[in-house]
């Protein structure tokens, strides 16, 4: 935006929430190219020594009781505990230089995530994380499953002034449990997928009297979800 502009939409008292309303209903963006991203976040999990930095040369009180192994990487060694990543270690790159200025896990969530350095005891951040970004800038009305799906989201983070609909998809419980279910999707009886119809098309009657009250991003928000569940219960 450039500076008139900047101070013309100023002077019109555009909010940030009506700036981002504005751009919701002026339709998606052209699909970019079809990637994915897979993080496996281990929350107080496995240490680095025992993992990705063994430390092989260091005194035995410091690199762990595990010993290292070589990898495909030249020069790169890990723990005897991950020979199947020793034999892929030229297909991913290691980052040993990490670090957060937090004092727990909430910072360092939130400053790993978001960029941004987070003091005090804060359960979700004052910025979006970079998933919630990518779920905004990839999103698609049209796609089956939600774009970003979070089996057990992530502690401490959220999208925070992008709003509630960039948030994740939120499959909770242990999807190794004998008879999980992804709670509250799917529908086997015809009957029950008429009566939501039904429903649909009332809640929709609803709507229309009041978005004449209120034209909030928090009802954008709430569209979004109501898309995705209605995309969910109905499809196959």
């Amino acid at each position: 935006m450039r500076r008139r502009e900047f101070l013309r939409a100023g002077l019109a008292g555009l909010s940030l929430a009506d700036v981002l309303a504005l751009r919701a209903r002026a339709g998606t963006r052209p699909a970019g190219e079809r990637t994915a991203l897979l993080v496996v976040w281990l929350q107080g999990g496995a240490s680095h020594l025992e993992t990705y930095d063994p430390k092989p040369d260091a005194p035995a009180e410091i690199r762990g009781p595990f010993g290292s192994i070589p990898t495909r990487a030249e020069g790169v060694r890990v723990s005897e505990l991950l020979p199947g990543h020793a034999r892929v270690a030229d297909e991913f790159s290691i980052l040993r230089s990490l670090s957060h200025s937090g004092f727990c896990h909430q910072q360092g969530n939130q400053q790993m995530f978001t960029g941004h350095p987070e003091q005090g005891l804060k359960l979700k951040p004052e910025h979006p994380d970079l998933m919630c970004v990518a779920h905004r800038e990839r999103s698609d009305v049209g796609r089956r499953v939600p774009t970003y799906v979070g089996v057990n989201p992530i502690p401490y983070l959220g999208s925070s002034y992008l709003g509630a609909a960039f948030e994740p998809f939120g499959v909770l419980g242990d999807p190794n449990a004998p008879g999980f279910t992804v709670p509250g999707i799917g529908l086997a009886d015809p009957a029950d997928v008429a009566r939501l119809e039904g429903r649909k098309g009332l809640a929709g009657r609803f709507d229309g009297l009041r978005r004449a009250f209120d034209e909030t991003i928090q009802t954008d928000a709430f569209d979004a979800f109501q898309r995705q569940a209605l995309t969910l219960l109905t499809g196959t």
